[in-house]
């Protein structure tokens, strides 16, 4: 069975994406570019031109999935110089699990611990130096944190509701001050 949205563009360039990647990941960086510019630098349909659906949002759809994950989920507390970068960075990010037949689809950065930690790395790297990176947090006894998609929109929905919890709490008080202010005026 084949998906062809719109024009038929995004499954040509999934392709390109994918035979890329088998022949030379290295490769690409470059047809993403390629495909990315073709998308965006697309003129706006005439009047009275069908419209196209909006492909460049949705082909990037795996990518946000990946960025909320392996971000929203993770403490940014500041614990003040005595923690290191790679403490750190190990400590705010998680990699996102993806089976290697998908990896093309987030441009590799579903490695995001390692992708913070060497943010000039090429993508087609990352793999290998991820499992390096694994061995240096076990040896420092640091978490290294990944998991899957169920997970990780679990643990992202479970922070969401405590930030909720604390807006409820932050307008109970500026509640009792507006009525403590009123009380005062009159």
């Amino acid at each position: 069975m084949a998906l062809v949205v719109g024009d038929g563009r995004t499954l040509r360039v999934l392709l390109l994406v994918h035979r890329s990647a088998a022949r030379d990941p290295g490769l690409v960086d470059a047809d993403c570019l390629r495909s990315h510019h073709q998308y965006c630098t697309k003129p706006p349909p005439r009047a009275g031109e069908p419209k196209s659906p909006p492909i460049p949002f949705l082909s990037i759809l795996p990518s946000t999935f990946q960025l909320v994950l392996s971000h929203y989920s993770r403490s940014t507390a500041d614990l003040g110089p005595t923690e290191s970068f790679a403490a750190r960075q190990l400590r705010t990010t998680v990699d996102v699990v993806c089976p290697p037949s998908l990896a093309f689809l987030h441009g590799g950065l579903h490695l995001q611990v390692t992708h913070h930690l060497f943010p000039r790395l090429p993508r087609h790297n990352l793999m290998e130096a991820s499992l390096m990176v694994r061995e240096f947090a076990k040896e420092w006894d640091l978490e290294y944190a990944e998991f899957g998609f169920v997970r990780g929109n679990r643990d992202v929905r479970n922070v969401l509701r405590q930030v909720a919890d604390q807006a409820k709490i932050v307008g109970i008080v500026a509640d009792h001050h507006v009525r403590e202010a009123m009380k005062k005026s009159t």
